[in-house]
């Protein structure tokens, strides 16, 4: 899977940055907002890719505190997060993927099969 970020995509991200300039949120705080007002992924995974790197859109101050770059984000920039997060999950290997949901809040359950001699 692969997205393309236009520079509608861009004018947008940066209309959305612009309006939360200057506030703190937490990591679900930042996730829900980018989910619901821009549509991308709300994973940990994506917000790490977001908050990461030169230039972030995101930064992180402390744990678990985010505010958005004053600076405008580039179309490449947004466009290398992306490419990277999808690149990602089609890798992800398993145990990190069950840590992503139990972090959503999801509960994982494994079978647990046991062989007796008879």
């Amino acid at each position: 899977m692969k997205r393309y970020i236009e520079q509608s995509d861009i004018a947008h991200f940066n209309e959305f940055r612009e309006s939360l300039v200057g506030k703190e949120f937490s990591r679900k705080e930042i996730q829900k907002l980018l989910g619901d007002q821009m549509g991308y992924p709300q994973s940990d995974r994506f917000l790490i890719m977001m908050s990461s790197g030169e230039n972030p859109p995101i930064k992180k101050i402390q744990h678990d505190v985010y505010v958005v770059d004053s600076k405008p984000t580039y179309r490449d920039r947004l466009q290398v997060i992306f490419d990277e997060y999808y690149r990602a999950i089609e890798a992800i290997p398993i145990d990190e993927a069950i840590l992503a949901l139990k972090n959503a809040g999801y509960k994982i359950y494994k079978p647990d099969i046991k062989y007796v001699e008879i």
